[in-house]
């Protein structure tokens, strides 16, 4: 997931954009979340083939029970969260 998000924050942030990862381990699982201060959704004029990489992250996330949500805040960035639960070994 992380890597991912980054890779999409050079992609379609924009030059100037800086991210930031937080982690958050919780009795019921892990919480990551990416954000950037980029141009946002729906500014990159390469987006063919938009949300792609969101849906491949959401189906992997699938196979381990996980959640994940991608959205636009306003005023311009993007944020990822992703929540996966600890599972029995």
């Amino acid at each position: 997931m992380v890597q991912e998000s980054l890779t999409n924050v050079l992609k379609h942030a924009g030059p100037d954009a800086r991210a930031a990862v937080a982690l958050e381990w919780t009795p019921r699982g892990l919480n990551l979340a990416i954000d950037d201060d980029g141009r946002g959704a729906g500014t990159d004029p390469c987006s063919t083939g938009a949300e792609q990489g969101i849906k491949g992250m959401r189906e992997r996330l699938r196979l381990y029970d996980g959640e994940l949500t991608a959205s636009a805040p306003v005023g311009g960035g993007y944020r990822i969260a992703a929540f996966i639960p600890y599972t029995e070994a």
